[in-house]
């Protein structure tokens, strides 16, 4: 819920989107946030109905079934859930976004599964999380998304994770916002000039400065 490139989105360049949360316990606290983007409680997935999901929530959640060796000894595996399956598709397409200029993908070690459950080509810019994966699962992303043309572009440092652009938008932004709207971003993202930061006038650049769109998917 705190410190996410969407809700600073969101919050200050008035960006509307959908917020996509499969863990329960962290679906409770998104809807006590605050935040006015949609919000649904689905995890991204087809071909199976359900996930099954831990119940403990905050950063250390996911698809129990996805997770590594590592992370299973992190995680609380000892109580799960049962989570519904919609594809991304069916849920954006519910939530009145046919497409969006962002899409933020962060579901320890379902990324590939999302995007398959998707059409990356709705998207402008993908920012994905690859810390942490398996090697076969960050080829898949790769894979899904050069498929649906969008590059990955590795001038733009995100921690942690790739950026992922369509040629049409994949130029770096110069122009930087006045400093109160980059404190603004600060607040919201934590984000450090030379990480998270980048983004921004990439992401701006895009929409040509209007409001534009997100989608974010967690847990």
């Amino acid at each position: 819920v705190s410190y996410s490139n969407t809700m600073a989105l969101e919050r200050c360049f008035n960006w509307t989107g959908v917020l996509i949360e499969a863990n329960p316990t962290n679906f409770i606290k998104l809807q006590q946030s605050g935040r006015t983007a949609a919000m649904v409680h689905a995890a991204v997935c087809k071909g199976i109905p359900s996930i099954t999901m831990t119940v403990q929530g905050g950063p250390a959640s996911g698809d129990v079934n996805a997770l590594s060796k590592k992370q299973r000894r992190r995680f609380n595996v000892s109580q799960t859930v049962e989570v519904p399956c919609r594809t991304l598709t069916d849920i954006m397409a519910s939530s009145g976004h046919a497409n969006a200029n962002f899409l933020s993908l962060d579901v320890e070690g379902s990324e590939d599964k999302v995007l398959d459950a998707s059409n990356p080509a709705a998207f402008a810019t993908v920012l994905v999380e690859v810390e942490g994966k398996t090697p076969e699962v960050n080829q898949r992303v790769d894979s899904l998304l050069t498929q649906a043309g969008l590059r990955w572009v590795p001038s733009i440092g995100v921690q942690n994770s790739r950026v992922y652009m369509a040629p049409q938008s994949a130029v770096v932004g110069e122009q930087h916002p006045q400093a109160n709207v980059w404190e603004c971003f600060r607040d919201h993202t934590q984000a450090e000039w030379a990480e998270e930061a980048m983004l921004l006038p990439s992401l701006l650049h895009a929409t040509n400065g209007l409001p534009g769109s997100f989608v974010e998917v967690m847990g």
